[in-house]
């Protein structure tokens, strides 16, 4: 079994949108609206992973407590410097692990934590 995508109820669209693009270099596969009050967006890494992306006008929007998604990293300094540089907001790290491993976390525009992890 794989995860195919994982869904983000969002306020705005557009913005979250151009965040990933942006910051996360995904792009847009798909997009529709099913209702008049609803839209999606599917985005994709490059690499099979996607995140769906709704606004619907009768939902609450995700609050930004409770979801977390990781990434592998080739070098963690690396992402903490092309973070800063979309001042994107970092809330912990880059830290080394007693492992060698290294992490920091930061937040996308819907309050979602993003985890960046380099292995050893």
């Amino acid at each position: 079994m794989k995860i195919s995508f994982i869904t983000i109820y969002t306020n705005d669209i557009k913005a979250s949108v151009e965040f990933y693009e942006d910051v996360l270099d995904f792009n847009v596969v798909r997009q529709f609206s099913p209702q008049p009050h609803m839209e999606i967006i599917f985005m994709d890494d490059k690499h099979g992973n996607q995140i769906e992306f709704i606004h619907d006008k009768n939902e609450k929007p995700y609050t930004g407590c409770g979801l977390s998604i990781g990434f592998y990293v080739p070098d963690i300094e690396k992402i903490e410097k092309h973070l800063k540089n979309k001042n994107v907001e970092i809330v912990f790290g880059p830290v080394t692990m007693p492992s060698g491993v290294k992490i920091i976390h930061a937040k996308d525009i819907n309050g979602v934590e993003l985890g960046f992890v380099q292995t050893v």
